[in-house]
């Protein structure tokens, strides 16, 4: 497996590619994956290693105003992000930051995978099918709407948004520096379910969805994932993995449909 690293208008973008996939001056492979991650997120070398192939390719991308990328960290900026990360893909070319050199690529299907955190915001984005092959999310925070968290888990609903508040905090504490925004008052309403970016609205010609969660999961609870599912079952589709916990390591390539 190779590495690139990308920076494109403040944005960094890490590239994990086979060079099995590199024909002359151009990189060509089957599925190329736009990764979203959750927080805090770090660069995970380990992850992509056992997944690139010569067919599977993955960006993977840092939020504005986290980590490397430059700019402010908020609920507005996380949106953007997505945005300008899939204009990039399909842009088909990058300079490197290494030495400064363009590097182009060609795929056939282009996946969008997110990972907790990213599960509220991708949904929030604006995909359409004509460009994007499918959606995959793992372990998605879904929802953070007052009324719809309160339908799905009732009574409760307020240690959800306890538990919420207590890992923005935790966030505030350990991450000022690499989440270079994350005491901005957006993300208490965020995360309280108050803040207009938190509901959900899914448009038409959106891509396929598949959602991917652990019955096990302490953190993001599956009940969130089934309820999605139920209000779009014509582009959702949900897959429950019995045993398993808050952990991105469901995503594999077998989940590439195309």
């Amino acid at each position: 497996m190779d590495l690139q690293l990308f920076i494109s208008n403040e944005l960094a973008i890490h590239f994990y590619y086979s060079r099995d996939s590199v024909e002359g001056d151009i990189f060509h492979v089957k599925n190329l994956c736009l990764v979203f991650p959750g927080l805090p997120n770090t660069i995970d070398k380990s992850y992509f290693s056992d997944r690139v192939s010569r067919d599977t390719a993955f960006l993977s991308v840092s939020y504005y105003g986290t980590w490397m990328s430059g700019g402010n960290f908020n609920p507005q900026s996380v949106k953007q992000t997505i945005q300008d990360a899939i204009s990039f893909a399909k842009s088909k070319e990058g300079v490197k930051a290494f030495d400064n050199e363009k590097m182009c690529w060609e795929y056939e299907n282009l996946f969008v995978v997110g990972y907790s955190f990213a599960g509220n915001f991708v949904l929030n984005s604006v995909l359409d099918k004509d460009s994007i092959t499918s959606i995959i999310l793992c372990a998605p925070l879904i929802y953070v709407d007052k009324q719809i968290v309160e339908t799905v888990l009732g009574n409760d609903a307020s240690d959800f948004f306890d538990s919420n508040m207590f890992f923005l905090q935790f966030l505030q504490r350990g991450y000022p520096y690499v989440l270079r925004g994350i005491e901005d008052h957006s993300w208490a309403s965020y995360f309280d379910g108050s803040y207009d970016l938190s509901k959900i609205s899914i448009p038409e010609n959106y891509p396929p969805i598949h959602v991917i969660h652990g019955t096990e999961d302490t953190q993001v609870n599956f009940k969130f994932s089934e309820y999605f599912n139920s209000q779009y079952p014509t582009i959702s589709t949900l897959e429950l993995q019995k045993g398993v916990g808050h952990t991105k390591e469901m995503f594999q390539s077998r989940h590439l449909r195309v």
